[in-house]
């Protein structure tokens, strides 16, 4: 909340500084559209940070100046359709731009609703030459995170509500195919490098016992499509009213009844970061139900980054980032 985005000098680790701010002020969640909703973050060779706001599209951040351009506008249709939820960033050596779009018929503040409803997400690709962006893979279940492997001749991404990576070729005999990589036993989110030639991805639910939102919502269409109309249904009541008589609290309720945040409380509440290979083989995971540090919870994480020997872990419902050690694996 607040479109900001945040950072911290490693080695005194004693206040945040504001790096960069998406839209206006505001001071609720449910105004997002005002104020922005940063998620994916990247860096090009050059050191300039690639950002998206949920709402808008791309932007590239200057390294120097730290003013913004919006690059990759999300409102452009790209096969006849917009993408209303912008989510991962990847960019390469060359200046593409690699993104996922979670959906093109809800926003984020429609989060719930994309889970229920039939796969509209998709993988595209943005050429800096031609200022386009091509369909790479369509029809992807909550389409979310994404790495460019070291050598760039495939990415991954990830589905978030069926657990799946996805390898994508970029070059060799395979161009132009994906395949199923691995399967998780939960929610996935982003996915990062571990500098080893591996990889990393947060897993904000673990799915390894009897849960209502895996077990029941998810597993069964018929449930998913009542659910789905239950939910729009009630949200527009106040969105209706909100119409004719302008009120913070029906904006706050419209919002919440389809937010993803809604559902999540419904979903398990152990979280892994799941460290994995090339082939797509587990090497290790981290495991919690929260992590307590000085003063804070981490609960939901939905990334490990693998820095000078420690390993960050955070997540979007959370005010604070936690790190354990990250020591090589033994042979």
């Amino acid at each position: 909340m607040g479109g900001e985005i945040v950072r911290m000098d490693l080695r005194k680790r004693d206040a945040w500084e504001v790096y960069y701010k998406f839209g206006e002020e505001c001071s609720h969640q449910y105004e997002d559209k005002i104020c922005g909703r940063p998620l994916g973050l990247t860096f090009d060779k050059a050191g300039n940070l690639y950002a998206i706001e949920s709402y808008t599209g791309i932007y590239k951040i200057d390294a120097k100046s730290r003013k913004g351009e919006l690059v990759v506008d999300a409102s452009v249709e790209v096969r006849g359709r917009s993408d209303k939820l912008m989510n991962g960033v990847a960019v390469a050596k060359d200046g593409s731009i690699y993104y996922t779009s979670t959906s093109t018929r809800f926003g984020i503040d429609g989060g719930f609703m994309v889970m229920l409803t039939a796969p509209t997400g998709r993988v595209l690709k943005y050429d800096p030459k031609t200022r386009k962006s091509e369909v790479l893979m369509d029809d992807v279940a909550f389409a979310n995170g994404i790495v460019l492997s070291e050598k760039e001749d495939y990415f991954l991404a990830a589905e978030c509500s069926t657990g799946k990576v996805f390898k994508y070729h970029l070059s060799g005999k395979n161009k132009g195919k994906s395949e199923l990589l691995m399967q998780l036993p939960g929610m996935i989110d982003n996915l990062t490098r571990n500098g080893k030639g591996g990889y990393l991805v947060g897993m904000p639910g673990i799915v390894d016992e009897f849960n209502p939102l895996a077990d029941v919502v998810m597993r069964y269409p018929l449930f998913q499509k009542f659910l789905s109309r239950l939910v729009f249904a009630v949200s527009a009541i106040p969105e209706t009213l909100n119409k004719y008589f302008p009120h913070p609290a029906f904006d706050e309720f419209a919002y919440w009844s389809k937010n993803i945040e809604t559902a999540l409380a419904l979903a398990p509440k152990k979280f892994w970061v799941a460290e994995f290979d090339a082939s797509g083989k587990a090497t290790r995971t981290w495991q919690a139900h929260k992590a307590i540090g000085a003063n804070h919870e981490i609960e939901g994480v939905s990334e490990g980054t693998a820095h000078d020997g420690w390993l960050y872990i955070a997540g979007p419902f959370n005010t604070a980032v936690a790190r354990v050690p990250f020591k090589k694996l033994l042979n």
